[in-house]
């Protein structure tokens, strides 16, 4: 059992438009501090760490698609802003779409990327014995 507290997440929603296919590309980028652990983990090793931050990345790459996936295919509601940051980058197409929104929206294909660094690992290094 690892805690990590995730501070300094920053995400980039970047809508894309080839051949009258929209996609979103959904880039984050989070930082965190290793504040907890229950075992025998050595997080004084930067291999480590790697491993912690990659497993960080998959739970919440995991997270966001199911996310998204329950506003688009339940709700059927863009909640997140993604018509607003298309009509940003795709003015005169949005202007073609935008009544269509509503049902085009539920059926767009977004990527999710992620990126996570672990910055402090608290104040223990290595795991106690507690049994001495």
């Amino acid at each position: 059992m690892i805690v990590i507290e995730v501070f300094n997440a920053r995400t980039a929603i970047i809508p894309e438009l080839k051949k009258d296919n929209i996609r979103f590309k959904i880039e984050i980028n989070s930082e965190g501090t290793l504040v907890e652990q229950q075992g025998d983990i050595d997080t004084s090793k930067p291999a480590v760490i790697t491993i912690i931050e990659k497993n960080l990345e998959k739970i919440i790459k995991k997270e966001v698609e199911n996310t998204i996936d329950i506003v688009q295919k339940k709700y059927q509601s863009d909640v997140f802003g993604f018509g607003s940051l298309f009509n940003q980058k795709y003015p005169q197409d949005w202007q073609k779409i935008k009544e269509d929104w509503n049902e085009i929206f539920p059926q767009v294909e977004c990527s999710v990327k992620v990126k996570t660094e672990i910055r402090r690992t608290g104040l223990l290094l290595e795991a106690m014995d507690i049994s001495k």
